[in-house]
């Protein structure tokens, strides 16, 4: 769970920069499309200054057929399509969507914090909101368990909201809301849980849930620590007693804490260390 720069980039240049990719034989459907560029750019101001302060919850969802039409002469099939043909397919604006998906630092997905971003996610999905399919603050670098995982879901409430990378407060990102805790099992598992500052308000506390929840981290992070847990069976072998074992991993747990808060590698290694059963013995166990 990072933060991220906002783009920079503005609505109407990337909308143009679609259409400029339609074939001179759909010249109905790029005049159609440039018709509503002025509607496409005031959902985009209204989508920004609601995920300003958290209020994006507050857009109403299309619930019309493919075949609707949403704005304009345009249907919701080809708001869509203005994104998976014109902006992910072809040039010029695939640029773009390389440009958006290089904006994760490392390539490492935002949403959960360990996947390698291949993707965007609309943050509002396209299948619901059409007038965002190609607004750069709705598109997310992600990995593509996190942009397929949560599908077609939306928030109906604020605090069913996941967290935005582009727009939420630093402290839902730097303050420590992930944590885990030690299983005594053979070989040794950790659950992974969240526990939000108890300074924060209701609705934050909820949306870290929320989001927890819906990119279904419990289990894969689960999951994806059992590498971690194999590998420092061996390293922790090297050391002699328990003490030594567990101020090496709070040494781990440190310097994991200062590079990101709410990473896997810290609540692993926070809870490693705090298990005087993990340091004493079950590091060797399974």
């Amino acid at each position: 769970m990072r933060q991220l720069k906002k783009p920079k980039l503005l609505q109407k240049d990337v909308f143009e920069e679609c259409l400029s990719g339609i074939s001179a034989l759909n010249l109905n459907l790029q005049q159609r499309l440039q018709a509503v560029t002025a509607n496409i750019v005031n959902a985009a101001k209204d989508y920004d200054a609601k995920a300003e302060v958290g209020t994006l919850f507050q857009i109403k969802p299309f619930t019309g057929k493919n075949d609707a039409v949403v704005v304009g002469c345009v249907t919701k099939a080809e708001l869509k399509d203005v994104y998976t043909t014109y902006m992910v397919k072809k040039e010029p604006a695939r640029t773009i969507y390389t440009e958006l998906r290089d904006l994760a630092p490392g390539r490492v997905c935002p949403l959960c914090g360990f996947g390698y971003v291949t993707t965007l996610d609309h943050y509002l999905p396209k299948s619901k909101f059409p007038l965002f399919s190609v607004l750069p603050s709705n598109l997310v670098p992600s990995c593509r368990d996190c942009n397929t995982g949560k599908q077609t879901e939306y928030a109906k409430t604020a605090g069913d909201q996941p967290l935005h990378p582009y727009f939420d407060p630093p402290e839902l990102f730097s303050d420590q809301w992930l944590y885990a805790k030690v299983e005594e099992t053979k070989p040794p598992s950790v659950t992974f849980f969240v526990s939000a500052p108890i300074g924060w308000d209701t609705i934050s506390k909820n949306r870290v849930a929320a989001h927890f929840k819906n990119y279904d981290l419990p289990t894969r992070l689960s999951v994806h620590v059992t590498n971690e847990l194999s590998s420092l069976r061996y390293e922790l072998e090297y050391l002699s007693d328990e003490t030594s074992r567990c101020d090496h991993l709070k040494q781990r747990a440190k310097a994991s804490w200062e590079a990101h808060r709410n990473s896997w590698q810290t609540a692993l290694h926070q809870a490693l260390a705090d298990s005087e059963w993990y340091c004493r013995q079950g590091f060797a166990e399974g």
